[in-house]
C-alpha cells in the first residue's frame, strides 16, 4: 500500500514504472518516513546513549537510535566543539549504543535541563565529555536490552557535515550570512524570499 495519494502517487507511479529497481527503494523510504512521522505524532519513540572511540557521549531522542546513527552518517552535522578528538571522527562505526530506554521528545528536552547541556548560538550541544557520562548514566537509569547493530543499514552520504570536518560552512545566498547548520540558512533564505516578493 502506498503512503502517497492524488498527484503525487500519479508522479510516483510514473517514476516507478519508468525505474522499478528506484522506485521500490523509493517506496520503503516513503513508508519508512509516515511510520517515523506517525510514531513522532504519537510521541512513541526512544532516548538514547551513544558512546564515542574517544569516550564522549551523544544523547538523543529517535524513532530508532540505530537508524538515526546511519541516516545521519554518524553526527558529522551535530555541534561538537565542546569535546576534543571527534573531528572527522564521527562516523557510525565509531559509536556503538550503550543505553535506551521508550521516551519522546519532551523527555529529552527534560533531561537536557536537568543535566544542563551547554549551549552554542542557541542549540543545545549534543555531546557531553567523557567525565559526565556516569552522571548522566546514573540520572537516566536503568536501560532496556540493546538491539544488535543491524547489517542491512546504510550510510546517508548526503548529510553535509560541519566546517571542521571538511563541509563548508552553511551561507546564505543572498546576504552571505554564515549559520551553523543548514536548515536555519534555508530557512533564512526563504525568509528573505518572503520580504523581498
Amino acid at each position: 500500500m502506498c503512503a502517497l495519494s492524488g498527484a503525487p502517487f500519479i508522479i510516483f507511479h510514473l517514476f516507478r514504472t519508468k525505474h522499478p529497481d528506484l522506485g521500490n527503494i523509493f517506496s520503503q523510504i516513503i513508508l519508512y518516513v509516515k511510520k517515523r512521522n506517525e510514531a513522532q505524532a504519537s510521541g512513541v519513540g526512544m532516548l538514547y546513549v551513544f558512546e564515542h572511540i574517544t569516550g564522549c557521549i551523544k544523547f538523543g531522542y529517535a524513532y530508532n537510535a540505530w537508524n538515526r546513527l546511519y541516516e545521519s552518517n554518524g553526527f558529522e552535522s551535530v555541534i561538537h566543539d565542546n569535546v576534543t578528538g571527534v573531528c572527522g571522527k564521527l562516523s557510525p562505526a565509531n559509536f556503538d549504543l550503550i543505553w535506551i530506554r521508550d521516551g519522546s521528545i519532551s523527555d529529552e528536552r527534560q533531561v537536557q535541563e536537568l543535566i544542563n547541556f551547554d549551549r552554542i548560538n542557541g542549540y543545545r550541544r549534543e555531546f557531553l565529555p567523557a567525565d559526565r557520562k556516569e552522571e548522566l548514566l546514573k540520572y537516566l537509569g536503568p536501560t532496556k536490552p540493546i538491539p544488535m547493530r543491524p547489517t542491512n543499514l546504510r550510510i546517508n552520504y548526503s548529510t553535509v557535515p560541519l566546517p571542521c570536518c571538511g563541509g563548508m560552512q552553511p551561507r546564505c545566498f543572498k546576504c552571505g550570512k554564515n549559520f551553523t547548520r543548514k536548515g536555519n540558512a534555508a530557512r533564512h533564505y526563504k525568509k528573505l524570499q518572503r520580504i523581498i516578493t
